[in-house]
Formats: C-alpha cells, structure tokens, sequence
C-alpha cells in the first residue's frame, strides 16, 4: 500500500499539494523511501530556487518536512547550504511559522543536530523576528502559538541537554549574538557541567606528586580553581609590594635621585601590567598554566580588543575542552573610567567567553609621596577602601545578574613613609 502511495506521488501529473500531502506523511511515519525522495527535491539547483517557482515551493516544503524525519542529520546540510541565500532564507522563515501537514503532535528531530548545526537554525531564525519571540515577557505567561517561535525557543535547552564542551562554545556564541543572560548563563552552566561529567580523576601516583611539590601547586579543571589560584597569587604580590626594601617603589617615578629631594609620581598602567604580568609568570606560571600580556583576544580586524593579562590553563590534550582563563583588566586609581570599568570594560568585553573568569585590579597610588602634577588623581578624597568597597560591589552586582565568574582586587601600591624611604639611600 505505502509503495503504491509513493508511486502515486511520484507521477509528473501531481500537483505540490499531492505530492506533499503523501510524501510529508510517508517521511513523519519514516518510510524508507520518503528521505530518497526528499533528497532529490532538496538537491535542486541553487539557480532554480531564487525566484517564485513550483520547484521552489516544493523545495520550501521539502526542507520544512526535514525537520520532523529521522534523516533531518543527513539532509540538514542540503538546506543550510541553500539558506545562504537571502530570498530563499526568508521564504524559508516564512514556512516555519506554519506547523506542517500530519505533524500534530510528532516530535521534531532537532535534538539530532550537531551542535554548530542547532546554533547555526537559532541565528537563522534569530535574525528574521522580533526580540520577544527569544525571550517572552515573563510577566504574561503567553508564549504565542508561533511554530517558528516554539522551534527557535528550543534550540537552547536542546544544546544544553548535550552536555558538551562544544554545546557550551555554541551557547556562548548565541549568548554574544543575542545579548541575552540566560544563554550566558546556560553556556556557563553547560560548560561546567560537561567538564565535571569528562572529568578524569586524578591517579594516586598523581596526588601523591601534588602533595610532595610547592605548596602553590594547585588542580585546576574550571576557571573557579584558576581564579582561586590567581587571587591567591595576587595576595603574594601585595606583600611582596608592601614588605621592608618591597617592590612599591619600582611602581613610581621620581624626578631625583636623592629621594628626599625628589618628586614622585605612579608609573603608567601598561608599566603596572609588566611587572605583575613578570610576578605572575615566576610565581604560578608553569605546568600548563601560560601568563600572556596584551594577548588579542579577536581575530585581526574584528573588534581589536585585547587583555591586559590573560592567564590559560590548557585542557589535558584530548578532553575537547578549551583552556580555562581569567582576564586581568589593570586600572589605576586615576582612571576616569574606574567607575563602570568592571562591567564595561571587563565583563561586557571579555566574559562572553565559556570558562574565562576575570579580575578588575585597581592600583591604588593616592598617598602623600605623590607630590607632582605630571599625572593627577581626579579623586582627590577616595581612600583604600572607598576603592575597595566599590569595586567589590559592583563584582557583586555583576555575578548576580550576568552569572559571570568575576572578582575585584585593589592593589596598595602606596610609597612607604618618607623616613622608610630615606632608609633606602
């Protein structure tokens, strides 16, 4: 019976409405033949498919039928390759909206998808409607009954169920291109995730190498470990700056070498970033853990950002995962920028990645050692810990609504008292 239905469907005499009619309910109830046939509409010539044609609306049929076959993986890569054209994309769109014929309540076969694939139909349709479609007013309740909106408010919670590190990648991608939280949080989420369920314990040979080294050796799976790891880091450098004879000194210029006599002023941020980008390299770098100043975070000719500091620790090789990181964003307490710097400039720029964590460090100069205009602070008033609060704030604030990993550290780089400083001549 369904052979002599194909048959039927198949005579050059049908009409588009016949032959979908059969073909669309052979392939939802996955008959062998149905993909066959399928295929060769989806075949068609590009040069066919530009303008209003009975070859074109059966293509549009063909494709929109795809989605709800077992084949969807094999003949998706036929529809996505003719969708790079844009007339053929919005008839395409305008197909989605409408829910195909014998679908009812079958399911689709997106959850079949590899995951560039699933992300590659969201910006597809992300593209052609209206924000509210993505992201519905909670505050309603109403979702619409819009197949292309049900289709497209799938897709992430389908990535996330894959629990890869390549879903969590596409998450981040959609999270960069939409603007919305949620996406960055379940790219965040998935990432995690996908890494705990990989995760290889360690061997008793290799805890027995951790404990017996540095006291500063440290396991580092996710950016949360590197982050910890780094912090610590930056407590060292802190005493290290502070200390009797300490590094504070080399963070200043002064006009004299007889320091009584001298006038000093705050080395520039670059100069603050060479030297804690040099302290961090001695004291974690190593064991695949890398410290990179000014590292370009974008392909040339894209937007051009770059990181202060940038601080990877790679994936053993194979895992499929990318090296976790955490972005050093170096101000110093003049900066004019201070203010919205850790969400503007840190957050917003450099956390949509997946497992990169970030750390806004202020160095804080003001003291009574700096007695020269050449560089002034527009804040005359704040203090250490105005600075300190702020900021540890607004990483508060930050973590709270973007479910971004993110700290804030204030660096005392303060001049130690003339006397100290009279000592050292």
């Amino acid at each position: 019976m369904l052979n002599t239905l194909t048959t039927w469907a198949d005579h050059p005499d049908r009409d588009r409405d016949q032959w979908h009619s059969v073909i669309s309910a052979l392939a939802l109830d996955e008959h062998p033949g149905a993909a066959a046939r399928l295929r060769a509409v989806l075949e068609a010539a590009p040069s066919a498919l530009t303008t209003p044609s009975a070859t074109r609306d059966r293509w549009l049929l063909a494709a929109h039928t795809t989605l709800f076959t077992p084949a969807l993986p094999s003949l998706w890569p036929l529809v996505r390759h003719r969708l790079q054209n844009n007339v053929l994309a919005q008839a395409y769109l305008d197909r989605l909206h409408q829910r195909p014929a014998h679908q009812d309540h079958r399911r689709n076969y997106l959850a079949s998808l590899p995951e560039e694939a699933l992300a590659d139909l969201y910006l597809l349709i992300a593209d052609h409607v209206a924000p509210d479609v993505l992201d519905p007013p909670l505050h309603t309740g109403w979702t619409g009954d819009d197949h292309a909106g049900e289709l497209v408010r799938s897709i992430p919670a389908l990535l996330q169920a894959k629990n890869t590190p390549q879903a969590a990648r596409e998450l981040s991608r959609l999270a960069a291109r939409t603007g919305l939280r949620h996406h960055r949080r379940l790219a965040s989420t998935t990432a995690a995730s996908a890494a705990e369920t990989s995760h290889t314990p360690a061997t008793p040979s290799q805890l027995t190498a951790l404990a017996s080294q540095s006291e500063q050796r440290r396991w580092v799976t996710d950016e949360g470990h590197l982050l910890a790891l780094v912090i610590e880091a930056l407590n060292r450098f802190q005493d290290a700056l502070n200390r009797p004879n300490g590094l504070a000194v080399s963070l200043w210029n002064r006009s004299h070498a007889e320091v009584t006599k001298a006038e000093w002023w705050p080395c520039w941020e670059e100069d603050l970033s060479d030297i804690l980008a040099v302290f961090l390299l001695q004291d974690i770098g190593g064991h695949r853990v890398v410290v990179n100043r000014e590292v370009q975070l974008d392909r040339p000719g894209l937007s051009g950002r770059r990181a202060d500091i940038l601080i990877e620790a790679f994936a053993p090789p194979g895992s499929g995962h990318e090296p976790v990181k955490v972005v050093i964003e170096c101000k110093g307490c003049w900066n004019s920028t201070l203010p919205t710097a850790l969400e503007q400039q840190l957050v917003d720029r450099y956390l949509n990645a997946q497992r990169t964590a970030g750390i806004l460090l202020t160095g804080y100069f003001h003291c009574d050692n700096w007695t020269t205009r050449q560089r002034s602070c527009p804040a005359s008033t704040h203090t250490l810990d105005s600075v300190h609060e702020h900021q540890q704030q607004q990483a508060q604030k930050q973590r709270a609504l973007k479910g971004v990993s993110v700290e804030a550290f204030t660096l005392n780089c303060t001049l130690p008292s003339q006397p100290r400083l009279r000592d050292r001549t």
